[in-house]
């Protein structure tokens, strides 16, 4: 039997102790999993086990996490405590501390409740190996078609890579306290991407699929503006198969220029 299961601590809650408390929980159901894992003959099969980096906002008890679940024998970590309201600077500062105190030869999981393009990007070029997300399915449910693209031009100009990406990441650390107020922060970026809103009456008598290559093609944009007016199921479903499918495209991008080395261009390009 399981007790004092992991408490999940959201960078809005403020204080070291309720994050040091979440980070005991997490250390203590651990230890029990691994126990069981090791002594139970009902759990002789094969199965990984998580570390769960709790800490909130508070980097400090983070890496104190970090350390703590790297010495554990665990097939990976799961970053808890993001992917709520906080903002996309706070995040990037936390999550850049868990990737670099973490082995780099175990994957990380992040689960988002969104999990925007933009938000995957961060993660990505942060270090995260795995996401959990709904934005796909949920865009759907609003009558909404991701119609962003993921095909970047060979002639894109690489402009200034670093400059557009450092909304997302993590801020250089100052030389001198003094410097730390005169560093301008740099502009966040949407969380939004292309989009269409097939509720809209523009889309009520156009009878273009709602892009080139989609997998539900063969239904217009009248006919999805229908079929989610009547609140016909089958609307959220071609639209939840259309977005699913734009991820799918994501991935694979994002999968391909982290081959090539390319990935922080790639980023750069689809913001």
């Amino acid at each position: 039997m399981l007790s004092d299961l992991g408490e999940e601590v959201t960078m809005g809650v403020v204080g070291a102790r309720r994050g040091n408390r979440a980070v005991q929980r997490a250390t203590e159901w651990l230890k029990e999993i691994l126990e069981a894992k090791a002594t139970e003959p009902e759990l002789a099969f094969d199965w990984h086990v998580l570390a769960s980096i709790q800490g909130g906002g508070d980097v400090k008890i983070r890496q104190k996490a970090c350390t703590g679940a790297a010495a554990m024998p665990v097939a990976g970590f799961w970053v808890g405590g993001l992917g709520y309201d906080e903002s996309l600077a706070s995040r990037a500062k936390v999550l850049g501390t868990v990737t670099s105190s973490l082995p780099p030869e175990l994957p990380r999981f992040l689960p988002l409740t969104v999990g925007t393009p933009i938000e995957v990007l961060q993660a990505v070029l942060l270090g995260v190996d795995v996401l959990e997300l709904t934005y796909p399915a949920q865009t759907a449910h609003q009558g909404i078609a991701l119609t962003f693209s993921c095909d970047m031009p060979a002639d894109a100009e690489e402009g200034d890579v670093a400059s557009v990406l450092s909304a997302l990441l993590p801020p250089p650390e100052p030389e001198t306290p003094e410097a730390a107020g005169a560093v301008p922060m740099p502009a966040l970026p949407a969380r939004e991407v292309l989009q269409l809103q097939l509720r809209s009456p523009e889309c009520r008598e156009d009878f273009h699929s709602i892009m080139p290559g989609s997998p539900v093609s063969q239904y217009c944009r009248a006919y999805l503006c229908h079929l989610l007016d009547v609140r016909e199921l089958l609307g959220t479903m071609l639209l939840t198969q259309h977005n699913l499918d734009m991820y799918v495209r994501l991935f694979d991008a994002i999968r391909q220029h982290i081959a090539k080395g390319t990935l922080g261009r790639f980023a750069s390009w689809f913001l």
